[in-house]
């Protein structure tokens, strides 16, 4: 029996789709309160079934009165639970038995998730530089019995090309090339704690990529920026990582061939790896074999396997990977996921003994490369084009998993459901939406066109992005955003190509979640707006820095048309920062208030133009 709902409750749902894990995991949403409701967090309650859960309330905003108007709720749940959020008197929290502690030291912060000890250095970059598995005992210690790895070796690479031939005696040299390490900038990291919590703690780390090229033994060039976020979870040795790459060199100049990540858990014995394909291939790692999962466009992998000589075979090849792999040997498993590997091709995974590679970037051949460079030299003002420009300082977060455990436990449904969480859909009746949506609940009575254009937009965007295949890198999450009827097909040449930012279609597809709790219409909602904050957005640019914070317009590129006030639609990035916190919403959204800060309005109508 539940709870009746009262005016000081809000009642949602754990939702996924049918053939989804049903598995009890860490939960994250944002609700919206009434105002003068709330003035503290300890005045809040989650409760299941007449039991209240632990909880982890944030505050993300606040009413004028002071009172909370969003807060961040943390805690445990799977498919199905139906859970009331309620305020009143002040309680105290009961404690998780695995809440997280951290403890700061001049070389590292240890973090302490109850089964698992993670530390990660402050001085030089290592993703991760140490994992232990274990219990913590009565007196609040931690007894560790599974060491993961201890290597201060969990680097992150970016491979780049500075050179180009046509075959003839056309030549383009900028520089030799090669690999870029986050190891070597050693005087641009750092570490700091964006949340700390007993249910959830979230480091974030910031740096850069340089160059390690053996022909020009020279230090401080660095073409590629990072962010890296990690999130740890009380109770679980699973890390759920979001990777931002900022591209900060000269478009023209620098092409990118690989971006990886490598986790180092070499081992004597025996060692196997588990993929995730249409039906799930298990196999031997013999020694010097190496394997390579490659997802190289939505609808095509390709496993291959490498001897140290360089000899390739390929092993089997299909439609698309799951997204997961897991190392393992007899005494410990490593897991990896990323989210939307098929959809943000082209990217791999690769196995040997030495551990596990991770590419969130790998170019299919020699002649395919991650291009910054604007399409054209010219622009094409007849076109309706405005200001060159090009893709410096745009952005990419990749999202994915992390996760350990014994030899004899598997880590498959934990990556599988890290791919496809479970999304907290509210009951509308209750008003949660109301501070978001104008106490809209009563609009499909009052305003039936209205839904219906709604609904059929969301449709529209999800069936064009499949039927179109406007997948890839950094295509995903973007729509084109004008239709050729004279030709029947898109326009895409000048200003008319890609939508980046215009109108804000992502918006859109966080309302018709909000009021429907469509499962897939959140995640694509996610999807579109991550693409908008990253790739569609300015975050670095030396030589114009006013641009920082602003969204390119409409154009053949992401990229091509100058960041201005009037295509800078946030709407979007407030949706997704208020449902999920996330640090990187946040993080853009500061940046576009700077932006429009900088902003100086004319009234002459030769500069006012906006589409």
């Amino acid at each position: 029996m539940y709870e009746p709902v009262t005016k000081d409750q809000i009642v949602f749902t754990v939702k996924g789709n049918d053939s989804e894990s049903k598995l009890k995991g860490p939960l994250t949403t944002g609700v919206s309160l009434p105002q003068n409701a709330v003035k503290k967090v300890t005045n809040l309650y989650l409760n299941h079934e007449g039991n209240d859960l632990i909880a982890q309330f944030k505050p993300l905003s606040f009413w004028p009165d002071g009172s909370i108007q969003w807060v961040l709720i943390d805690f445990e749940g799977r498919t199905g639970d139906r859970l009331i959020v309620g305020w009143g008197d002040e309680k105290s929290q009961t404690k998780h038995d695995q809440e997280i502690s951290l403890i700061k030291t001049d070389e590292h912060y240890e973090i302490c998730t109850g089964v698992m000890r993670a530390k990660i250095n402050r001085r030089k970059f290592s993703l991760i530089q140490a994992v232990e598995l274990g219990t913590r005992s009565k007196n609040g210690s931690f007894v560790p019995e599974i060491n993961i790895f201890q290597k201060d070796l969990c680097d992150t690479w970016v491979r780049i090309e500075e050179s180009y031939q046509d075959g003839s005696t056309t030549r383009r040299l900028y520089g030799m090339g090669g690999c870029c390490y986050a190891s070597l900038a050693r005087d641009e990291y750092a570490v700091e704690v964006e949340e700390e919590g007993p249910l959830r703690t979230v480091l974030c780390l910031r740096g850069a990529y340089e160059a390690d090229i053996g022909m020009h033994h020279y230090s401080g060039y660095r073409p590629l920026k990072w962010i890296i976020r990690l999130h740890f979870f009380a109770g679980h040795s699973q890390v759920r990582v979001l990777h931002t790459v900022i591209f900060s060199a000269n478009p023209r100049e620098v092409k990118i061939s690989e971006i990886g990540l490598r986790i180092p858990v070499a081992s004597e014995s025996l060692t196997n790896y588990s993929l995730g394909t249409e039906s799930i291939k298990t196999e031997n790692i013999k020694n010097g074999l190496y394997f390579l999962a490659h997802q190289r466009s939505k609808c095509e992998y390709i496993l291959d396997s490498f001897t140290t000589n360089g000899e390739k075979n390929k092993v089997c090849q299909g439609q698309q990977l799951d997204g997961w792999v897991e190392w393992s040997d007899n005494k410990r498993r490593v897991g990896v996921a990323i989210k939307n590997m098929a959809e943000e091709y082209p990217k791999a995974f690769g196995v040997s003994n030495e551990g596990l590679d991770v590419f969130l970037w790998r170019s299919n051949n020699f002649d395919s490369h991650l291009d910054y460079s604007r399409y054209s030299e010219e622009v094409a003002w007849h076109e309706g084009e405005g200001v060159y420009a090009d893709g410096l300082g745009s952005a990419k977060t990749t999202e994915y998993s992390l996760c350990f455990s014994s030899g004899k436990e598997t880590t498959k449904e934990i990556l599988s459901r890290s791919l496809r969480c479970p999304v907290v859909v509210s009951e509308l009746e209750n008003g949660r939406c109301a501070p978001l949506l104008g106490n809209s609940v009563q609009f499909p009575d009052r305003y039936p066109e209205s839904e219906r254009m709604l609904a059929g937009y969301v449709d529209w965007m999800a069936r064009q992005i499949s039927n179109e295949e406007w997948y890839g890198y950094l295509d995903y999450g973007d729509v084109l955003s004008t239709w050729d009827e004279d030709n029947n097909t898109w326009e895409f040449r000048g200003r008319w190509g890609w939508s980046n930012s215009e109108w804000d279609p992502r918006h859109a597809g966080w309302l018709y979640f909000l009021r429907t709790g469509h499962v897939d219409s959140a995640r694509l909602a996610e999807a579109m707006s991550r693409h908008s904050e990253d790739v569609d957005t300015c975050h670095f640019h030396p030589l114009r820095p006013y641009w920082v914070g602003g969204s390119f317009r409409h154009s053949t590129d992401h990229f091509g048309d100058e960041p201005c006030s009037s295509h800078t639609f946030v709407d979007n990035w407030v949706d997704h920062y208020y449902l999920t916190g996330d640090g990187r919403a946040r993080e853009v959204i500061e940046q576009a208030g700077n932006f429009f800060l900088k902003y100086r309005w004319v009234e002459d109508s030769r500069f006012s133009f906006s589409l």
